[in-house]
C-alpha cells in the first residue's frame, strides 16, 4: 500500500459561480471536470484543483492557502492578472526559484511559483 499521487486540492469559496470565473477568466485554469451547483474541478497539469462552495465541509471561505501554481514566466503571470485588477504580493527571489502569492474574491491565498534551472543535484533524504 502507497500514496501515488495528490488527488486534488479543494478550496472553500461564498460563491461557486464568481469563483468559477475568476479560476477560469483570470486565472486561465481550464475547467475540466464535474462542475455547476456546489463543487467544480479544473484540471492543472497531471493534478486537478476543486472549489467547493458553502454545502462543501473544506472549511471557511478565506483560509486556504495550499495552491501553488507553476508558471513559466512569472512576471508575465502577474501583469495579466494586474490588468484583470488582481494584485499580486511582491515577488520573492529564491535560490531555486521565484515566488509571489495574490488572493481570490473570498480571500485564499494562491502562490504563483517559476522554478530556476538547477544546477547541482536535489538532496535526497533516506527513506525513515
Amino acid at each position: 500500500m502507497a500514496v501515488s499521487a495528490i488527488a486534488f486540492t479543494i478550496y472553500p469559496v461564498t460563491d461557486i459561480v464568481r469563483a468559477t470565473e475568476f479560476y477560469r477568466n483570470v486565472v486561465g485554469l481550464r475547467h475540466d471536470g464535474p462542475g455547476g451547483g456546489t463543487y467544480v474541478e479544473f484540471a492543472v497539469g497531471d493534478g486537478w484543483f476543486a472549489l467547493g462552495g458553502p454545502e462543501i465541509p473544506c472549511g471557511a471561505p478565506g483560509s486556504a492557502a495550499s495552491l501553488a501554481l507553476e508558471v513559466d514566466d512569472l512576471e508575465a503571470m502577474r501583469r495579466t492578472l494586474g490588468e484583470l485588477g488582481t494584485l499580486c504580493a511582491v515577488t520573492f527571489d529564491q535560490p531555486t526559484c521565484f515566488i509571489t502569492s495574490f488572493r481570490d474574491p473570498d480571500g485564499n491565498t494562491v502562490f504563483l511559483h517559476q522554478k530556476k534551472e538547477r544546477t547541482a543535484p536535489r538532496a535526497v533524504l533516506p527513506d525513515r
